[in-house]
């Protein structure tokens, strides 16, 4: 994870998040220190989360909109 995690032992700085993605294709499993978190899948602007189960769509620029969980 880290180098300097045996210098810090369980006491992490607040704040701090450790992740990590791995992609395969238009899959994105996401995992943090405690290990696998979700899972996502993506088709151009159009992408879907497991964990908070919400559809997204990328709009042109920084704007975005995403769908109420089910």
């Amino acid at each position: 994870m880290c180098d300097f995690a045996g210098e810090l032992g369980n006491h992490w700085p607040m704040g701090l998040i450790f992740r990590k993605s791995f992609r395969l294709g238009p899959f994105r499993f996401n995992f943090t220190k405690h290990g696998y978190s979700s899972w996502s899948f993506k088709i151009w602007r159009w992408s879907w989360n497991s964990k908070q189960r919400q559809h997204r769509i990328d709009l042109p620029g920084p704007a975005s909109w995403t769908s109420k969980s089910n």
